[in-house]
């Protein structure tokens, strides 16, 4: 199974690097990160061939919205992840219906919930593996 390629997008460096320095810590995926939305959709333009897209929620859910349209029309195998700082069930819900594929929140915990994180990761990364590659019938 390939190592997924991960993108953080997130303007608060502190969260960024944070959950940088969890996801490469567990070994788990590749990492890089970005502060905009703009500069995550001008990188993904470059190379498409990235597994994740985690983003922090930003207040703006239109811009958000915006962002998975934009992410899908370059490249419709990207999961969004959105990793929001407060728990919002109908914008969860209105980003699902759009495309996301997950939407966590942020724990008060030292980790702030990465390893819910890492634990979605790579269960869709052996999904997605499964869906590529499914086992002979018998």
């Amino acid at each position: 199974m390939k190592t997924p390629n991960v993108i953080i997008v997130d303007n608060n460096p502190a969260h960024r690097n944070l959950t940088r320095y969890y996801l490469e810590s567990s070994r788990s995926c590749k990492v890089c990160s970005m502060v905009s939305y703009d500069e995550c959709i001008y990188r993904l333009g470059k190379n498409p061939d990235f597994d994740f897209i985690v983003s922090e929620l930003i207040p703006d859910e239109t811009q958000a919205l915006a962002f998975l349209e934009n992410v899908r029309e370059i490249s419709s195998s990207v999961r969004v992840i959105f990793f929001a700082r407060f728990n919002d069930p109908s914008a969860a819900l209105r980003l699902h219906d759009a495309g996301a594929t997950d939407y966590l929140v942020k724990s008060s915990g030292p980790d702030m919930g990465v390893a819910e994180l890492i634990k979605n990761i790579r269960y869709l990364t052996r999904e997605k593996a499964l869906d590529r590659d499914p086992a002979p019938l018998t």
